[in-house]
């Protein structure tokens, strides 16, 4: 008996007229929307993916970056300021915090209470020019303007990044 987790042809027909918009799909073979992809990585726990939290002012960045990060299978939190910010980070304890800005004072806040509580920070700055990358204190940079495919490989490395440290460190 053959697993449909193993089988490799996926055959999709299409019928129907594609100008009229009326199309019906009929699949044959393993159904691969079940295996989620993206944030969820070997070393999660089962049924669990990587919390992020965004913390951006404006509702243009902040809404199509949770949309894809939701659609690559990250559970995405929200938040509007720095002080809304502030009380998301403590009541769901996120993965990542991916923040806008780097210089002020309320940044400088919000990375210390995240770094009390071991999460790292990927800070979303146009502030940097190309090149001064390691001046940030945050644990990953995203120069605005940024694709958000970039978007999701920094949080990705971020994340790889702080669970190898913490497994050298258990190591030792």
């Amino acid at each position: 008996m053959v697993d449909s987790r193993t089988m490799l042809t996926y055959h999709v027909i299409v019928s129907g007229d594609v100008n009229s918009g009326e199309r019906r799909h009929q699949a044959q073979g393993a159904d691969r929307r079940q295996f989620p992809r993206g944030g969820r990585r070997a070393g999660d726990l089962p049924g669990k993916h990587p919390t992020v939290a965004i913390i951006e002012r404006y509702d243009a960045v902040r809404r199509p970056c949770a949309r894809y990060l939701a659609h690559r299978n990250f559970d995405v939190v929200e938040a509007s300021g720095f002080d809304e910010g502030v009380a998301l980070i403590a009541r769901t304890r996120p993965s990542l915090i991916l923040v806008e800005g780097e210089k002020s004072a309320n940044f400088i806040r919000l990375q210390d209470q995240a770094r009390m509580l071991g999460i790292p920070v990927v800070s979303m700055s146009t502030a940097l020019a190309e090149g001064t990358r390691k001046t940030s204190d945050s644990d990953g940079l995203l120069l605005k303007p940024f694709s958000l495919n970039k978007m999701v490989e920094e949080i990705r490395r971020v994340i790889r990044a702080v669970a190898r440290a913490a497994a050298e460190q258990a190591a030792t």
